[in-house]
């Protein structure tokens, strides 16, 4: 009985909170998102395109079902983590905690920046002169690993968009997602450790971590409202202000939160501004632009 009201006390509370709001959200907001039906008729190009169009929006319903088998994990794990905390269990399972959301971090993140940089490479090295038909942008021959490899770019999109179309996406959301997991995992569970810094404000260790996730939200607000004005039309203007915002930032979480967690929450709230920019713009208008 002590563990489990231990698990209903504050701030725990607050934490188990917060996670179901973030899951709520995510599947109430693809709740509105169906599955197009598809259209029966003689057209053949219609009936591609309502195929694709049926497979994009079915992304939002393996989105929604991976975020609540994700939410039953956590509710299942956070009652079996209060059973076990304070024996000499509780250390081992979040050792193995920091240790596999760490790896995965690391593995997801190598993967999205990896990607990022290849596609650099390619626009880079795009022949865009020689022996290219009028509808593409550029090719480019390549081999790796004992194969070759031809790649080549349309100026605007095929007539017939293949059906098996790769996305880049996942690689941003499961960094994004292992990101904050590490973040929860090292800092919010042990917060009066971690977070707290008497020298620099003494504070709950609950309204820490509150802090610490208001402060990534708000960032992406922050970023997207910049993203959306006329500054964004002046690049020069628009990195000064930028830069003097994250400076601004950095500043109040220092004047907060202990010097190692004002650090990582800032690298935090650069992350979830990228994957926020992945899955809130980019991911967004490409569907736009397949559909």
């Amino acid at each position: 009985m002590n563990e489990i009201s231990h698990a209903f006390s504050t701030p725990n509370i607050f934490y188990f909170l917060a996670v179901l709001a973030v899951a709520l959200f995510i599947i109430l907001t693809l709740r509105g998102i169906k599955k197009p039906e598809l259209k029966e008729g003689d057209d053949e190009k219609e009936n591609f395109y309502n195929e694709r169009l049926a497979s994009i929006f079915g992304d939002a319903a393996i989105i929604r079902r991976v975020t609540i088998i994700l939410l039953i994990g956590f509710i299942l794990f956070y009652f079996f983590y209060f059973q076990v905390r304070g024996t000499i269990i509780e250390g081992h399972v979040r050792e193995w905690m920091n240790l596999l959301v760490r790896w995965a971090h690391v593995v997801v993140g190598i993967m999205w920046i990896g990607a990022s940089f290849y596609f650099i490479f390619l626009e880079n090295s795009l022949n865009r002169t020689k022996n290219l038909r009028d509808e593409i942008a550029g090719d480019l021959w390549a081999v790796h690993g004992g194969g070759f490899y031809f790649v080549e770019k349309y100026k605007l999109a095929p007539d017939k968009i293949p059906k098996n179309l790769h996305w880049f996406k996942y690689e941003a959301y499961f960094t994004w997602i292992t990101g904050f997991a590490l973040l929860w995992i090292v800092y919010y569970m042990n917060a009066s450790v971690t977070m707290v810094n008497p020298d620099v404000l003494d504070i709950e260790p609950g309204h820490a971590v509150i802090f610490g996730i208001a402060s990534l939200i708000l960032s992406w607000f922050v970023y997207d409202l910049l993203c959306k004005s006329t500054i964004a039309k002046n690049k020069i203007v628009f990195s000064i202000i930028g830069f003097a915002i994250l400076t601004l930032f950095s500043w109040v979480l220092s004047q907060v939160l202990s010097p190692r967690a004002a650090y990582i929450h800032v690298g935090a709230l650069l992350g979830t501004i990228m994957a926020g920019n992945v899955f809130w713009v980019i991911i967004p208008a490409q569907k736009a632009m397949v559909a």
